[in-house]
């Protein structure tokens, strides 16, 4: 493939954390192909104690432009429209892909773009998500202020990718039926150089070992875990979490260690937030069941491309990926919890669970395979 360039607009940067794009971009470098993100440098507030600063200079196999921003009710506002559009001019992408429709920094870079002589393709990204609306004054003049945005300038002129059929749904909730004929549906995926499987890493012990590894928000639900897993006996189950920040505990994971300490749960057991892949990796590998009982991430495929089967919260529609035969279930109560972490149990007492095979099964998610999907978004020629 001939040399191309991508610049990646976000509307926020969590130092050591990567998304999709970001794995998207490494696996891009092989067929030649640069990626520059532009961002200001500001992290969410629910995830920055989680943040882990990277201090390799080479770490990376894309560049960073950190936008000047102003902050309002922790939105950041960038505002250097005309050195933006410079550095539009200056690095020259074929495409400028945004990730995003409803912030500030979409807005912006329409600005930007607007004084630049960029006449490249702009593509959106867009993960909305329905279990994360919010009600207010605020928000409500945040979400017309975008419906305007989309209106006006949007409208359905540009390509939008949305990870699976609830964010397309959410996305046409928001901006009108029309929207949908711009959408496609790209699913997330991992990175098969890390999360692969590996034999002899899980005990042969009978005992199922069941573990949640992310980011402990109350989104997550892990309290509905612990329930699940009170209905088993100690010597069944032992259950790992893997996503506690001992230098600045949230009142929500204090209340989970709380918990287990007042119940006097010998089987549950807290570990550390595990911040690279590698590390992610090798919890996964030990693990012979991955539960997810909130909201989900690029993890669940990671869980899977490491064998281990996976059982995932049916919180909206278009989930079925996710899952297989093989790979995994989706569960609605915690009767359907229960029922399918008692089927697990029960094929690791026989030693029929697959991992091998999972891994394979998923290797269609990976980052490698993916990318193709957006090379044809992008009209790249391979």
């Amino acid at each position: 493939m001939s040399k191309k360039k991508i610049l990646k607009v976000w509307p926020f940067w969590v130092e050591g954390i990567k998304y999709h794009d970001q794995y998207l971009s490494e696996f891009m470098v092989d067929d030649h192909i640069k990626t520059v993100f532009a961002c200001p440098n500001q992290s969410l507030k629910e995830y920055s104690s989680f943040s882990e600063p990277n201090k390799k200079k080479d770490a990376y196999n894309y560049n960073m432009h950190f936008l000047k921003f102003v902050s309002l009710f922790n939105k950041p506002i960038p505002y250097e429209f005309l050195k933006f559009s410079k550095f539009i001019n200056t690095y020259s992408p074929d495409v400028i892909h945004i990730f995003g429709i409803s912030n500030f920094t979409t807005i912006f870079t329409f600005v930007s773009i607007f004084f630049s002589k960029f006449k490249g393709q702009i593509i959106f990204n867009d993960h909305s998500d329905p279990n994360e609306r919010k009600n207010g004054i605020i928000p409500g003049i945040y979400f017309i202020l975008f419906l305007i945005f989309y209106k006006l300038i949007v409208r359905n002129k540009y390509e939008i990718i949305v990870p699976d059929e609830s964010s397309k749904n959410e996305v046409i909730n928001r901006y009108g039926n029309n929207a949908s004929t711009k959408i496609s549906v790209i699913p997330l995926g991992y990175d098969d150089r890390i999360f692969k499987f590996k034999s002899d890493f899980r005990n042969q012990k009978t005992q199922l070992r069941i573990g949640f590894a992310g980011k402990i928000l109350p989104p997550k639900r892990i309290e509905f875990l612990f329930k699940a897993i009170e209905s088993f006996q100690t010597s069944d189950i032992e259950l790992i979490i893997a996503g506690i920040n001992p230098e600045n505990t949230s009142d929500y994971q204090k209340k989970l260690i709380d918990y287990v300490k007042e119940k006097k749960i010998t089987n549950i057991k807290f570990e550390k937030f595990l911040p690279t892949p590698k590390s992610l990796a090798a919890f996964y590998s030990t693990l012979d069941l991955a539960v997810f009982p909130g909201s989900i991430s690029i993890t669940t495929f990671e869980a899977n491309g490491c064998g281990c089967p996976v059982i995932i919260y049916n919180s909206y529609s278009g989930l079925e990926h996710r899952v297989s035969e093989l790979r995994g279930r989706l569960f609605q109560d915690l009767d359907e919890l229960i029922t399918y972490i008692k089927y697990y149990k029960d094929l690791k007492i026989t030693s029929k669970i697959e991992h091998e095979l999972i891994s394979k099964e998923s290797s269609v998610y990976s980052w490698r395979n993916i990318k193709y999907k957006y090379y044809e978004k992008y009209k790249f020629v391979n």
